[in-house]
């Protein structure tokens, strides 16, 4: 016997898939499932039984797998598998059909197995095959606490300031405390949610910056007297405070005018205009650890306050009548 290599052995096995139907009718040819065999045997000698060598070749469709050959040794075994693909049937099986298996045509198709070459499967009974499950949706992006924060921020009622005089605000005077605060000055908070995130915005009054409408001085009516800026929103003092004191009590906001509101002065409106600008301090805490602050506009309001002055005035005493 002339020995030979696996390379001839290959080059043999791929011309017996190019040749006609006739020269392969002698080759066994088997497919299952997805696969296709071809399979090449050497018969022996007369009256002896086929033997097959101990090397072979397998040919895919994707490549070519040689598996070796030994000096000495005839390669007398070849596999050819080209691959097998599922393949719908055309046209589609009637409504009722066994091979729906109780399905329709919404649900999959009939299909069966098909081998290269004209060659079928051996198992090419027509099958359903149900429509492949819907592609899960993509997942949503993550929640941005930062996004959430912004949306509790506008949820928030921030208030103008409440303008507030005291003790008396009709009987404010230069040369005394006159008291300022705003109303409406309490913590505020709001949430905003998405999935599991909860975000909590709170915004607390940080500061009022009084701007008093008065000039500098009574000689200097270009320029105004500078505004004064106070903690929080201030307190009211209550009706006995004194007004006259050296200072103002603790914790307090509080001016002392200088000029008086008269009408040549305040172009005969008789008040000074007043200002209240409150600022605002905003934070966010997320139930995922993050935090942060957002910057909120400035709270503005605006009044007109009438300005006058004590005086002293001297009452002599009356004299007593008699039998009085």
């Amino acid at each position: 016997m002339l020995t030979r290599t696996a390379t001839v052995a290959l080059i043999a096995a791929l011309t017996f898939l190019s040749t006609a139907k006739s020269a392969i009718a002698d080759v066994p040819v088997g497919c299952i499932k997805d696969r296709c065999g071809l399979s090449a045997f050497d018969p022996g000698t007369s009256g002896g039984s086929p033997t097959v060598g101990k090397e072979n070749v397998a040919v895919e469709t994707a490549g070519v797998q040689n598996g070796g050959t030994k000096t000495g040794e005839v390669p007398t075994h070849v596999e050819v598998s080209p691959t097998c693909e599922e393949v719908p049937l055309s046209p589609q099986p009637t409504a009722g059909s066994p091979w729906w298996s109780g399905q329709n045509a919404t649900e999959g198709l009939v299909v069966r197995w098909v081998c290269p070459a004209g060659l079928w499967a051996e198992d090419s009974t027509p099958r359903f095959r149900p429509n492949a499950d819907p592609a899960a949706p993509a997942a949503p992006p993550p929640v941005d606490p930062a996004v959430l924060a912004q949306q509790a921020y506008q949820a928030l009622k921030i208030p103008n300031p409440q303008i507030n005089f005291g003790p008396n605000a009709n009987q404010v005077a230069v040369n005394y405390w006159v008291y300022l605060w705003a109303g409406d000055t309490a913590p505020l908070t709001a949430s905003a949610t998405a999935g599991t995130v909860t975000v909590t915005a709170t915004a607390t009054l940080s500061k009022v910056v009084w701007t008093m409408g008065e000039p500098v001085s009574a000689t200097h009516f270009t320029e105004p007297a500078p505004p004064i800026t106070c903690a929080g929103g201030g307190i009211n003092p209550g009706p006995d405070v004194d007004i006259a004191a050296k200072n103002p009590i603790p914790g307090a906001c509080a001016y002392k005018y200088r000029t008086k509101s008269t009408p040549e002065r305040t172009n005969d409106a008789r008040t000074w205009p007043v200002t209240a600008a409150a600022s605002w301090t905003i934070t966010w805490t997320a139930n995922t650890g993050e935090s942060g602050n957002i910057q909120a506009p400035t709270r503005v309001s605006n009044t007109n306050l009438y300005v006058g002055e004590w005086r002293t005035v001297l009452i002599p005493n009356t004299p007593a009548i008699p039998g009085q």
